[in-house]
């Protein structure tokens, strides 16, 4: 999407070059669903277990989508030059559409995460975030987009959750990791340089917080 956006602008100013970034564009798509293609086709997830009949026919069904769209990209093909970029970013748009249908998930497999801000016993703030954006996996391509990042968050009002946010009950700076305990060790390695990770995979005695040991004073 990100790489639309800027495609957008180069077609706009009539940069001469546009049409290699649009076949680049198109290279790492193909790449991608070549990938995912492969990934369904041998059933790596499928030996793993946990997998309902429900699950199976919606992998079948991202299945058959992507590969509608690698036939689309083959027969299309890449542009020799700027003349037919306006169609190509049709199609383009097409895909991104399509492939953002299949990303919604009208049942999702694991909740919501909530971060709640707690004064004495009465939860007065939360913060909501999808189970993806944080969730952990081996593969690069697979790791949610916030996972083991630093990510700031701001509380809103439990009581009402159309509520407009104007205001929030405060600022809070959390590395959000969510994966298998067996995992936990990828967590630490995820935090950045100078904070205090000592505690190790042992999820047992998983801390509350973790401290900054460096100065920010810079000299």
């Amino acid at each position: 999407e990100a790489r639309l956006e800027k495609l957008e602008d180069l077609v706009a100013t009539q940069n001469p070059t546009a049409f290699e970034i649009y076949n680049e564009t198109i290279r790492a798509l193909k790449a991608h669903c070549t990938r995912y293609v492969y990934v369904l086709d041998i059933g790596k997830y499928e030996k793993k277990g946990g997998n309902t009949r429900l699950d199976r026919h919606r992998a079948n069904l991202c299945l058959k989508n992507v590969e509608n769209i690698l036939e689309r990209i083959k027969i299309n093909g890449e542009l020799p030059n700027n003349n037919y970029i306006r169609i190509a970013m049709i199609h383009a748009y097409q895909y991104l559409r399509k492939l953002r249908n299949l990303c919604e998930d009208p049942q999702h497999s694991l909740p919501d995460v909530f971060v709640w801000m707690i004064a004495g016993s009465k939860r007065v703030a939360y913060s909501r975030l999808s189970a993806e954006q944080i969730l952990h996996s081996e593969e690069a391509a697979e790791m949610g987009a916030k996972c083991g990042r630093r990510v700031s968050l701001f509380p809103g009002n439990p009581d009402d959750e159309d509520e407009t946010v104007e205001y929030s009950a405060c600022k809070i700076d959390a590395f959000l990791w969510l994966g298998n305990a067996k995992y936990a060790a990828a967590c630490w390695s995820a935090i950045p340089p100078g904070y205090e990770t000592d505690h190790g995979a042992n999820v047992d005695t998983f801390p509350k917080y973790i401290e900054y040991n460096r100065s920010t004073v810079r000299k």
